[in-house]
């Protein structure tokens, strides 16, 4: 039940950044996702250790997984 959540919440969170990013395309402003993801990175360095301690954890298989 918590995959179809997850699911879920992770489909409108795309749908969200995408449409965000698509009016900021549209207007021609420089307030995109990945904008503001860079500025708060060049500010505070924790943010892309966490982004790679997450994708690490995602990707790296598990022991004793059938995958």
């Amino acid at each position: 039940m918590i995959r179809t959540y997850t699911g879920y919440f992770l489909f409108i969170m795309m749908f969200f950044w995408g449409g965000w990013d698509i009016y900021a395309w549209v207007n021609d402003t420089n307030a995109t996702i990945s904008v503001y993801i860079t500025d708060f990175s060049m500010y505070s360095p924790m943010l892309p250790f966490v982004f790679g301690v997450l994708i690490g954890h995602w990707l790296w298989p598990a022991k004793g997984s059938k995958d």
